[in-house]
């Protein structure tokens, strides 16, 4: 197949990049240089700006399209900024590659993040969406957009796959945005103490990158399988503290490292328990995460090493 990947220099893009590439694919990504650089590519350089508009009339067909660039600083508190990244930059490049490739089909990275401090665990179409922060409003926006655009055209079809936290090597390039764990892995390889919002009983749904790309590729089978567009959860299922994380850090390093304590800046602003509902996912994508907390960290610091 021939297929794009925007953000396919990110985190997660280019695992997915690796992955498609692995299988034979042709991939053209739409990324950035200064961040990760996958094994095999056709094409790199191009962002959601009017190069990459003009390039999309010279591609020819494309069979789907995996949507993953975004600004998903969630401490960024220009909206506007935010929704022309995540909303009206992104819907304008997908018509014209929608226009110009006959590209009917698209996987898209929605969040968690649209949820805020909505009851755990999430379930799709049930649990209000009630963003904490212009990161997650943009995701809103964008799930609402995308799913209408795709219902406005004969036989096209668009799967969110809304991303808890995700984990994984790759994230050398995102600073300060890199997950807690990665940061977590980092300072305590070093011997150092993580600093952690007292008292680290703070629950999240930590997912293995590689597990997300499986997540992808389901959506994409589901498709090809004649699926309806929608929007799924992509997670692991479980909550986990950060005192459980601290916990298997330590065990993987043989060491015996205690947190540092914070107070937390932005509470009103900060998710306190984030565990997804895999049903809709398992039943129709067919998806069920392979990874745990406990294999994710050592492969994690495995590959760190």
């Amino acid at each position: 197949m021939r297929i794009i990947v925007t953000g396919g220099t990110g985190f997660i893009g280019s695992h997915l990049v690796n992955h498609l590439t692995d299988e034979g694919h042709e991939v053209i990504v739409f990324g950035t240089k200064t961040e990760n650089q996958p094994r095999a590519a056709k094409f790199y350089g191009l962002g959601l700006d009017g190069r990459s508009y003009d390039f999309c009339r010279n591609l020819g067909n494309i069979d789907v399209l995996f949507h993953l660039a975004a600004n998903n600083d969630t401490l960024d508190l220009d909206r506007d900024e935010m929704m022309w990244a995540n909303v009206d930059a992104p819907m304008k490049l997908i018509n014209e590659i929608r226009n110009c490739c006959n590209c009917s089909r698209v996987v898209y990275a929605s969040s968690s993040a649209v949820y805020g401090n909505s009851p755990a665990p999430y379930r799709e179409g049930e649990t209000p969406e009630i963003p904490l922060n212009p990161y997650g409003e943009s995701k809103v926006e964008f799930d609402k957009k995308i799913q209408n655009w795709a219902g406005s055209w004969y036989q096209t079809q668009a799967v969110g796959l809304r991303y808890t936290n995700v984990y994984g090597t790759g994230e050398e390039h995102k600073g300060r945005r890199a997950s807690m764990i990665y940061q977590m892995v980092k300072t305590m390889m070093k011997g150092d103490s993580p600093k952690l919002f007292w008292d680290g009983t703070q629950r999240r749904d930590w997912i293995y990158v590689k597990d997300v790309v499986r997540a992808n590729m389901q959506a994409l089978r589901y498709l090809q399988g004649g699926g309806k567009s929608g929007i799924f959860n992509c997670g692991s299922g479980k909550a986990v503290t950060f005192n459980e994380l601290v916990d298997v850090i330590n065990k993987h390093l043989n060491k015996d490292i205690h947190p540092t304590w914070i107070d937390c800046a932005f509470k009103n602003a900060y998710q306190d328990f984030t565990q997804a509902d895999m049903t809709k996912a398992k039943r129709e994508l067919g998806f069920a995460p392979a990874y745990d907390v406990n294999w994710g960290i050592k492969e994690l610091i495995e590959a760190l090493k």
